[in-house]
């Protein structure tokens, strides 16, 4: 997974939505080609692994976030993002009602407990992450098709009980 940067010039961009990233890069006190480069992969995973997917502008989502009814709430994706390390059980999974997208994490484990149905259901993308694990029993390809700009997938032998 290379890491080369590049000076790029992008005409075109509105005013308003450059300062918004820049402000938001202060606020995160991180550079501004960082989080370009983060929105990139994100707006990229979205729309190359889906085929069609529902946009919703984040400043609407911010404002209607607390009166969406829950089957909307269902196709919005809630976003999990720059963790070094972070394990996922069936559990975490059970308790979302919305799809999960995970970015920027360092080391993202599965437990032994994801089945590969509730990865389907509740995965909707895995992005710029470093090494994601899995349980053998979760198909490479089903974690592959939902991957964009991963560095490692490791398959982890399950442990058996008893």
């Amino acid at each position: 997974m290379s890491k080369k940067q590049k000076d790029v010039l992008i005409r075109g961009v509105e005013e308003d939505a450059y300062r918004d990233i820049v402000s938001l890069a202060k606020r995160m006190n991180i550079n501004v080609g960082f989080l370009a480069s983060q929105a990139f992969k994100l707006f990229v995973s979205l729309i190359e692994g889906q085929g069609t997917i529902l946009l919703v502008p984040v400043e609407v989502a911010r404002r209607i976030g607390r009166v969406v009814p829950k089957p909307v709430k269902k196709i919005v994706p809630r976003i999990i993002r720059y963790i070094n390390r972070l394990t996922i059980n069936r559990s975490d999974l059970e308790s979302t009602d919305s799809p999960l997208i995970f970015l920027g994490i360092g080391e993202l484990v599965f437990e032994d407990d994801v089945t590969e149905k509730l990865f389907e259901e509740k995965v909707l993308r895995i992005v710029d992450c470093r090494v994601v694990e899995v349980p053998e029993h979760i198909r490479k390809f089903t974690v592959l098709s939902k991957a964009s700009f991963v560095g490692e997938l490791r398959v982890r032998r399950v442990q058996s009980q008893g």
